[in-house]
C-alpha cells in the first residue's frame, strides 16, 4: 500500500430475530445482495394484508378474536405510518375499549395481550403458516409490526 492508501472496513449487523422466534428459523438471513443490516426488501403493503389476512383466517386465530382485534389493528396502523403512535395507552383505549381513564401502570391488559400474540404467531408459522411467504411479527419492546419475506421464498410482490 502506499501512502495515502486506506481500507474501509464495514461493519454488517445480522438480521435481528427476536429471542421467541429464534428457534422457529422463520426469519432469513442477510445476502450479499441485501443491503447491509437489511433482511432485503419488505413486501409491500397489500402483500402484507394479503398474509394478515391468512392469519385471521387460520384456525389458530379463529378461536382469539381478542388477539385477532389486536393484530388487524397493529397490521393497519403499522402500514398507515402510525407506528409511533402504538403505545399502551392507545391500543387500550382503541383495541380493548379501556375508557379515557385507563391506566396501563394498572391494567396490563395490553401487555399481557402482545405476549399471547406472539406466542400465537410463533404457534401459527410452526403449524399452518410455516410455507408462507410473509412473515408478520410483533417484536418484544414495540407495538409496531414488522413484515419480511420468509426464508426461501421469493422475493417477489405484487405491483
Amino acid at each position: 500500500m502506499k501512502a495515502g492508501d486506506f481500507t474501509v472496513k464495514q461493519t454488517i449487523r445480522p438480521v435481528y430475530t427476536p429471542p421467541y422466534l429464534q428457534e422457529v428459523e422463520l426469519f432469513r438471513e442477510t445476502t450479499p445482495d441485501d443491503q447491509p443490516g437489511h433482511a432485503g426488501p419488505a413486501p409491500s403493503p397489500h402483500t402484507a394484508k394479503a398474509q394478515l389476512a391468512r392469519i385471521l383466517a387460520s384456525e389458530i386465530f379463529a378461536k382469539a378474536p381478542v388477539l385477532r382485534r389486536l393484530l388487524d389493528y397493529l397490521v393497519h396502523r403499522t402500514l398507515e405510518g402510525g407506528a409511533p403512535e402504538l403505545k399502551e395507552y392507545s391500543i387500550g383505549v382503541d383495541v380493548f375499549d379501556r375508557g379515557v381513564e385507563f391506566d396501563p401502570r394498572v391494567d396490563t391488559m395490553v401487555r399481557a395481550e402482545a405476549r399471547r400474540l406472539r406466542s400465537k404467531l410463533v404457534e401459527y408459522y410452526r403449524g399452518p403458516g410455516q410455507t408462507d411467504p410473509i412473515l408478520i411479527d410483533v417484536p418484544k419492546g414495540s407495538y409496531a409490526a414488522t413484515f419480511r419475506f420468509a426464508d426461501g421464498a421469493l422475493a417477489r410482490d405484487e405491483r
